[in-house]
Order: structure tokens, then C-alpha cells, then sequence
């Protein structure tokens, strides 16, 4: 097992100053084009380094497998369908000294399909470890934050009549891998098909930090 990195001391690091990136790609031939846009921290210091290079490896990531996807799919005239399209556009919900959170929402048309697809990457960033934090990491070990966190969003879903799917709220660790956290709430997001049909479009939970105060590791930090 890798050790654990040591935590820095927060109150020596700058506020970073996020700033929109854009990748443009366009391929004629292949029937695609690349429009993305991501964050990334200004002239970062040593401390926020790794979150650019974590955005630049997501986006990287996301690239590659909807190129795979092309290739699989093979090259469809251009009188026969529109051209592949790749998008992204970007939300923040915390910057601090001491943590970034943001989401990236992408969104994919492969040519010939009925309608483009949206799905979900988010980056939570500690720079006193320099890791973009699970999920997990924000509990008590042995906490049941996935039985809270389930809970509170089935009964919010139910409560909009959009519960299509209960198996996508289960407290399962892949439920709720995209997460954010904003001023005082823990900020939960559903692809379109996990908990709702596509025309229902993505669902979001907004659950207060205060409701899980009592299983935060550090709760005084959020």
C-alpha cells in the first residue's frame, strides 16, 4: 500500500485562480469534432500542480474513449448522418486555499444516434495531499454515509416523482461517484438512465453538510 501523503498547512497556500481551458479538434475525414472546456489553475503553484494535471488526464481519458468508440463504430457518410460531436462545459461549487470542487459536464453525439448523450466527471481537489479526495474520504471510517447520503436523495427523488430506477440510489460506492461540495451542502448528481429515463434528464440531490455533520471526518473543515 502507498503511503499516505502528508497533509500541507493550508493557511500558507495561495488562493488559486481558476481559468477556463479549451481543446478544439476537428477531423473531417473521420466525421468528428472536439469542443471541450475545463478548468485549471493559473501559474499554479506546487501545491494546486496536480490539479491541473488531474483535469488534463480526465479530459485526456474522456478523449481517447470516444475516439475508441469511433473507430468501433466505423466512418458513416455524411449524407447518411450528421458528424460525431464531443463537448464538455464546466460548473465550480468550492474554491478555498484548501480545496477545489468542480464538475465537468460532457456531452457525446455519435453520428446516426436518436439524440446526444450527457454524462458526468467531477475533481475534488485537497492540495494538502495533492489527490482528487473519494467520496469516502470525507467520512469516519465505518461510517454509513452511503446509507445517509441514499436515504436522503431516494426520499428527494420520490418527492419529484423522477424515481424511475431505485436501484441507482443504493448505497453502493458507484451511485454516488459524482459528488461536489458547495458552501453548505454535499451535492449529489444522477446520469441521465441511473435514476430516470433520458427525457427526464440528469438529477441532482442537494443534501445539507449539516445532516452529516455527526459522520464527517473533519467537519469543522466543511
Amino acid at each position: 500500500m502507498a503511503p499516505t501523503p502528508t497533509p500541507r498547512l493550508t493557511r500558507t497556500l495561495p488562493l488559486p485562480r481558476l481559468i477556463t481551458k479549451r481543446f478544439q479538434e476537428k477531423d473531417a475525414a473521420k466525421q468528428y469534432e472536439i469542443n471541450l472546456r475545463y478548468l485549471v489553475v493559473d501559474k499554479p503553484s506546487d501545491a494546486w500542480a496536480p490539479f491541473n494535471a488531474i483535469a488534463e488526464a480526465q479530459v485526456a481519458e474522456v478523449i481517447a474513449s470516444f475516439k475508441q468508440d469511433l473507430a468501433a463504430m466505423g466512418v458513416i457518410t455524411a449524407a447518411a448522418s450528421p458528424t460525431s460531436t464531443l463537448s464538455s462545459n464546466w460548473e465550480r461549487f468550492r474554491l478555498t486555499r484548501d480545496f477545489i470542487s468542480v464538475r465537468l459536464t460532457y456531452s457525446v453525439y455519435m453520428a446516426g444516434a436518436a439524440h446526444p448523450v450527457p454524462f458526468t466527471r467531477v475533481i475534488n481537489f485537497d492540495p494538502r495531499t495533492g489527490t482528487n479526495l473519494t467520496l469516502a474520504e470525507l467520512f469516519k471510517p465505518g461510517a454509513d454515509y452511503l446509507g445517509a447520503i441514499s436515504t436522503y436523495c431516494k426520499r428527494v427523488l420520490e418527492r419529484r416523482g423522477v424515481l424511475t430506477f431505485p436501484e441507482g440510489v443504493e448505497p453502493k460506492p458507484e451511485n454516488y461517484a459524482n459528488w461536489n461540495i458547495g458552501r453548505n451542502n454535499l451535492v449529489i448528481r444522477f446520469d441521465v438512465y441511473q435514476v430516470a429515463p433520458y427525457a427526464a434528464g440528469p438529477q441532482e440531490c442537494q443534501m445539507p453538510l449539516s445532516q452529516l455533520r455527526g459522520l464527517l471526518a473533519e467537519p469543522r473543515r466543511w
